[in-house]
């Protein structure tokens, strides 16, 4: 006859496959002694996961904003070469006459 190992606590899951204290999708059996700090850690996983859609949202109003892009630098003008409407890449290709 079997016996169960001591320590064995059926925890909810959430799907992302997080331990949560109370609620989830499915319960598991896990061999722990201290199941609130393993259910806590999955609570701030799921917390961070949550910061983490919000930010990656270019839709989101919660007010925090994306600091502004750094501007590229201005080349300078190109010369302009003599132009006859036909690209340089296709003169170079083809050859010019």
């Amino acid at each position: 006859m079997l016996t169960v190992p001591e320590d064995v606590v059926d925890m909810g899951v959430d799907s992302n496959g997080n331990f949560v204290c109370s609620g989830g999708m499915r319960s598991l059996p896990v061999w722990t002694t201290q199941p609130d700090a393993l259910c806590r850690q999955g609570e701030m996983m799921q917390q961070q996961q949550l910061q983490q859609q919000e930010a990656k949202n270019p839709f989101n109003q919660s007010g925090q904003q994306q600091p502004p892009q750094q501007q590229q630098q201005q080349q300078p003008p190109k010369q302009q070469e003599k132009s006859d409407g036909v690209a340089g890449w296709i003169k170079d290709m083809f050859g010019s006459n």
